[in-house]
């Protein structure tokens, strides 16, 4: 399995948007890692949505504080995991994801 994460895949003077679509369409599933802050930025509904609408699995995983109502409803219409510690969240996605 790959990994396309846009840290290191989108290069200096490439355009987000044609990478992360790029980065959406080669891909089975997106892991979408939330907190309070990008919870309601518009990036995320545009990631989120683009990957709904290419038929992608989503899993989102939020923090175990985070109130479910931030959330956007696509994300609250789905199962999320659940952010604990780094090493029992890599397993819960780990699994969910040799589940798929």
């Amino acid at each position: 399995m790959s990994v396309w994460f846009d840290e290191f895949d989108v290069r200096p003077g490439e355009s987000v948007r044609d990478a992360l679509e790029a980065g959406l369409r080669g891909s089975d599933v997106l892991v979408a890692l939330l907190d309070a802050e990008s919870a309601s930025k518009p990036n995320l509904f545009f990631e989120i949505g683009a990957a709904i609408g290419m038929g992608k699995r989503v899993v989102p995983i939020v923090p175990k504080d985070l109130d479910p109502s931030a959330l956007p409803l696509d994300v609250r219409l789905r199962r999320y995991l659940i952010r604990d510690t780094p090493e029992h969240t890599a397993e819960d996605l780990s699994n969910t994801l040799r589940a798929a």
